[in-house]
Formats: C-alpha cells, sequence, structure tokens
C-alpha cells in the first residue's frame, strides 16, 4: 500500500494521513445514506460516464459502478484510491480509472467528455474562491446535459473524544442559505435543485483526529444546461 499522504489544510489538502490498509473493510466515514443513494440511483444511467471527485476510500463508488459504463475516480491519496480498488468487486474494477491528482488545480481531464460528476465530503470544506474555481473544472469536463450530483454537509459539529471542536482549516461551516446562494453562484449555467437529506451522526474512530461527527444533509442535483 501506498504511505499515508499527510493533511496540509493551509493548502486545502484534506486528507486523513493514515494507512488505509489498516483501516477496517469498510469506509472510514460509515455507511451509505439512504437519500445519496436514491438520488444517485436516478441520475446514473447505464454506458454513462461519471466523475467521483474527492471520492476516498469509496463510499458510494460500488453503486455508481454497478450502473455507469466507467468510473473515473479521483483523489490526491493514493492509499485511499488503492483501498477503493481492492474493496471493488471484481467483475466491475475493469470499469475504474483513477486518477490522483490535487483538485484545487486543472483537473488533467477533458473538456466535456463526462455524462456526471459525483462528490461527497468534501467539496463544502474548501473557501468560497476555491471552491468557485473547483466548479469551473466541474463544468468544463461535464457535457451539456450532463449532472452534478453533490452531498453537502450543512450545520457541521463534530467533537473530539475529549469534548474539544474539531474544525479543518479555514473551512466555512454552511448553513442551508449560505449553502444554495453559493452553489447558485458557482454553477450560472446548470439548472439546480436542492434536497434536504437526512441528520447525521457518526463515530469517525478511524479519521485523523478522530471525533464525532454531527450535521444535516443537503442533496444537490444539477443538469448543465450550456
Amino acid at each position: 500500500m501506498t504511505k499515508p499522504f499527510p493533511a496540509d489544510e493551509s493548502n486545502y489538502i484534506f486528507t486523513e494521513g493514515i494507512d488505509y490498509s489498516k483501516t477496517s473493510a469498510n469506509s472510514i466515514w460509515g455507511d451509505e445514506d439512504i437519500s445519496t443513494q436514491s438520488m444517485l440511483k436516478k441520475l446514473v444511467k447505464s454506458d454513462s460516464k461519471w466523475v467521483n471527485l474527492a471520492s476516498g476510500d469509496g463510499r458510494y463508488n460500488c453503486l455508481i459502478a454497478n450502473i455507469a459504463g466507467e468510473v473515473t475516480d479521483v483523489d490526491i491519496d493514493e492509499g485511499a484510491l488503492e483501498k477503493l480498488f481492492s474493496n471493488t468487486p471484481e467483475n466491475i474494477r475493469s470499469k475504474l480509472v483513477l486518477k490522483s491528482f490535487n483538485i484545487v488545480k486543472k483537473f488533467p481531464l477533458e473538456s466535456s467528455a463526462y455524462d456526471g460528476l459525483f462528490s461527497s465530503g468534501t467539496l463544502y470544506l474548501f473557501p468560497d474562491d476555491v471552491f468557485m474555481n473547483i466548479a469551473k473544472e466541474i463544468s468544463r469536463i461535464l457535457k451539456v446535459g450532463g449532472n452534478i450530483a453533490l452531498e453537502w454537509a450543512i450545520n457541521i459539529k463534530r467533537i473530539s473524544p475529549t469534548g474539544e471542536p474539531v474544525i479543518f482549516g479555514t473551512e466555512p461551516l454552511y448553513n442551508r442559505e449560505r449553502a444554495c446562494n453559493v452553489i447558485q453562484k458557482a454553477f450560472p449555467n446548470f439548472k439546480v435543485k436542492f434536497i434536504d437529506g437526512e441528520k447525521v451522526y457518526s463515530d469517525e474512530c478511524e479519521a485523523n483526529p478522530p471525533y464525532h461527527f454531527y450535521c444535516d444533509t443537503l442533496l444537490i442535483v444539477g443538469e448543465k444546461i450550456q
């Protein structure tokens, strides 16, 4: 397995800095939310090409790969991608394209080449100006008629085992209104719909540092119209 990739929050690298070969077989981020599963099942079509951006160790990835024709999994941490690949059933591994790069820079992906992009657990950590640049790259690589499917955490609270708050870098800590405003600004050429998802509690005991996580989920579905 690849060595742990250290976090550098001042440069917007929100990795865990852990050895994924020593984590449990399941995703370190816990179970998949039913509302997000439902969103993906409606959007992902047979033989379509999707990107799983900041895919981590593969939460939701098998769901997408079981339906789509191809999934490009993107993460800066190669160790997470290796775990994702090893946990994918052999009969759908050929659908995966693994790419390791920093998403705050220009994506090394072809323009207008993909039918959809999914991301969970990362994009809401970036300051507005950084996220706007990521959104431009997302728009660039999607076809007209392509979809974004984002799982966005709002009203976040992370509490360490000793009771202190845990905050990642300069994360904005969104409420619903701010999230909707930022997304609409970031994707002006998309028809966007916001769906209230589930309330989430998870014990992130394998994260670095470990913490108890609370949030409300906002699902974002958008179709590129031009």
